[in-house]
This record gives structure tokens, sequence and C-alpha cells, in this order.
């Protein structure tokens, strides 16, 4: 049932129907906290795509709230060590860079690159977009401060 509706969302998301995969994604969590297996890493993995759907979707709140719930699932479980948790803290950062939160992205990114550093998987794709991500919010971090430092000047 949940692992069924949790693919049949992520086909969804692929071709574009994000309100659809949504749907399908609640469908699944309803059914993992009936069952009890929310607090699964399965559990863990459907709200990290319910928060991947959101951010998608231009709800980066509700993503972070989604990926919220993720993070305190592997935390009580110990599956946050992992390349998935990893990706998870990448997906929690790219939402909090994309809201302006660049100190909190570069956070979550660091977080990320020590777990992929840790599990030997950063040299993959993920591990790639981990570092280009990491770079991105570094220059961007850079460009408002130079930018304040010149309107200090005038001042």
């Amino acid at each position: 049932g949940a692992l069924l509706l949790n693919n049949i969302g992520n086909a969804r998301k692929e071709y574009g129907d994000l309100n659809g995969a949504l749907d399908a994604y609640g469908e699944a969590r309803t059914i993992r906290r009936r069952t009890r297996t929310l607090e699964s890493t399965g559990g863990a993995g459907l709200l990290n795509n319910i928060g991947a759907t959101k951010a998608e979707a231009g709800d980066l709140q509700g993503a972070l709230e989604a990926y919220d719930d993720a993070l305190a699932i592997r935390q009580r479980t110990g599956t946050l060590e992992t390349p998935a948790g990893a990706d998870l803290l990448m997906n929690m950062g790219a939402a909090r860079e994309d809201l302006g939160d660049l100190d909190g992205a570069l956070r979550d990114y660091e977080s990320a690159l020590s777990l992929r550093e840790q599990t030997g998987a950063l040299e993959t794709a993920n591990g790639a977009l981990l570092l280009m991500n990491i770079e991105n919010a570094q220059a961007k971090k850079a460009g408002i401060a130079e930018r304040s430092k010149k309107v200090g000047l005038r001042c």
C-alpha cells in the first residue's frame, strides 16, 4: 500500500503532476501512520519525497517542515549517517538557500558533506551536486557581504 503509493507519487512527480504526487504521498503517509511504519527509513524517505515535491511546487516552508520530520525520524532511528541522510540535509540546505537563509543552508550543506565523506559517498552525482551547492551558497554570501561593504562606504 504505502510503498506503491510512494512509487505512484514518484511517477506523478516525474511527469510534472506535483499535486497528484502530493496526493499519493499523502495517502502513503496516512497508511504509514495507521500501520505505525512512518517511524522508519521508508517513512523518512517518504517525507523527503514530500519535501522535495513541495519545494518544487514553491512551498519552501512546507518542504522544510517535511524535511524536519524526516530528519527527526532519521535521528531517532539512527539512520542519519547514510547517503540518504546526506541527501536529506542537502535538500534542507537547498530549501533554506531558496528562502535566503544562506547561513542555515551552508550549515546543512556542511553536515551533508561530512556525512558523504564519512560514508564514502562524496564521489557520486549527488556528491558533485552538493559541492556545487556549497560553492554557489558561499558565492552568494560573499556577494552579499561585498555589496554591504560598498553600501557602508557610501554612507
